[in-house]
């Protein structure tokens, strides 16, 4: 028994019975786990007949106390929800956040002491390997390195087979942080006051203006008396594009068919050049960002890579209903760290995809110059619960899920409107301090 107890496992079950029959006739003695009160078995009482020969409570209360024992937590920076300050060498004074906030208060709460550990450097939460294995975060859970596992870490299928998790805290948006694409040099405003087809029309008024002032002048009843700056092919189109320009011209035509037609010529040409000095000035004030990629199907259908920490994305996308969505597999990349991905986003080969509140974070702190970000949120796909991976198995029964009428054997948080986690105090007439329980409604898919 004592060796079932020493396993992993064994180490983190809140209650292991073992019966063993004893050298006198008919008796049996009980044993059980004492979880972090003490190293392996603990002889309760013995069966002797049909009774227990010493009342004793077989299935105690392990979890409300667990008398200041040390538990390893593994974390790493991830903010904002978690941040280290550090001294002059790099060394952690100090960690906080919110996620480290909910880690301190199970600690206040439940009476232990905590130990934090790192995984190694660039694997972060993690992946499972071809062996069945884990590193990083899962890795030092599944081995039992580590007793707990916080640090923005998402409830997943693949996760819940291995672990247990405790009630989400919170929930986090997925999407995509792309480049801020440069606006376009200020002499592209030449362009801008029209559309292409506006100018397509514009240029097909000027090649046609010129032949048709001369086949009016032509067919003029007084063409040999008209005025020899419109008497040819060449001077027609001199002359229409003079009025166009709005150059002022010396001389008018006399026939009255040819007056009316340059006549609506200089009203024309009046109309486009006032319209366009307005628009240009508009957009000489203000500059014009590219065409960007601003949704999914444009991201599947461009030249862009989707970069993400880790295969743990790929695995979502892959599992995703929207085609264009599942699509994105083919062009994910999985990074091993996250400077890596902001130099693909910022050379505008790939997007980074990540919880929100990371992405605006990073957009606004570490790529914002003058109030300006070079970087810009793309697009939400998908929200994410958040839990603490605990210390203890089979904590569903114990009543750590609040889908079980547990309260009072459960230290939970209640999370303020402001999203950190707050203490409350206990009923009136009472000095004690205690934590409410956040039902599924209130939790699960709860958005900040």
């Amino acid at each position: 028994m004592e060796e079932i107890v020493n396993t992993i496992k064994g180490r983190r079950t809140q209650h292991l019975l073992g019966v063993i029959q004893s050298g006198e006739e008919e008796e049996w003695k009980v044993y059980m786990n004492q979880l972090y009160r003490g190293n392996g078995v603990k002889f309760v009482t013995s069966w002797r007949g049909h009774n227990f020969t010493s009342k004793a409570e077989l299935f105690p209360d392990k979890l409300s106390d667990l008398h200041g024992f040390v538990l390893t937590a593994v974390t790493f920076v991830w903010e904002p929800s978690i941040f280290y300050y550090r001294d002059q060498s790099g060394s952690v004074i100090f960690r906080y956040g919110v996620d480290i906030e909910v880690i301190r208060l199970l600690a206040a709460t439940l009476n232990f002491t905590v130990h934090f550990i790192e995984p190694p450097k660039g694997e972060l939460w993690g992946s499972q390997q071809e062996d069945g294995t884990w590193t990083g975060m899962m890795g030092k859970l599944d081995t039992g390195e580590a007793d707990m596992g916080v640090a923005n870490l998402y409830v997943s299928i693949s996760r819940v087979g291995i672990l247990d998790f405790t009630a989400p805290y919170d929930s986090e948006e997925t999407c995509f942080l792309a480049r801020r694409e440069p606006p376009l040099p200020r002499w592209h405003a030449l362009a801008y006051p029209f559309t292409w087809t506006t100018w397509l029309a514009i240029l097909v008024g000027l090649l046609t203006s010129g032949p048709v002032l001369f086949l009016l002048t032509y067919t003029s009843s007084t063409f040999g008396q008209e005025i020899g700056s419109v008497g040819s092919i060449d001077l027609s189109y001199y002359y229409t594009y003079g009025v166009l320009l709005r150059v002022p011209q010396s001389q008018l035509p006399k026939a009255t068919n040819t007056q009316v037609f340059v006549t609506f010529l200089w009203i024309y040409a009046i109309v486009l050049t006032i319209a366009y000095c307005t628009n240009l000035t508009a957009f000489l004030l203000v500059n014009k960002a590219p065409a960007s990629v601003e949704t999914i199907r444009e991201l599947h259908d461009s030249d862009l890579k989707v970069a993400g920490m880790g295969q743990f994305y790929k695995k979502e996308l892959a599992a995703a209903s929207d085609p264009y969505l599942k699509g994105l597999t083919n062009i994910y990349e999985g990074q091993s760290s996250t400077e890596e991905a902001y130099q693909k986003v910022l050379k505008g080969t790939a997007v980074f995809l990540q919880n929100r509140a990371f992405v605006e974070f990073i957009a606004r702190t570490k790529f914002t110059s003058v109030g300006v970000s070079r970087m810009r949120i793309m697009k939400m796909f998908a929200s994410y619960p958040m839990s603490v991976v605990p210390a203890i198995h089979q904590m569903v029964s114990s009543g750590w899920w609040p889908g079980w009428n547990n309260e009072d054997r459960i230290p939970v948080w209640d999370i303020s409107a402001s999203g950190l986690v707050k203490l409350k105090k206990g009923h009136a007439g009472s000095d004690t301090t205690s934590f409410s329980l956040l039902g599924p409604e209130r939790i699960t898919g709860m958005s900040r």
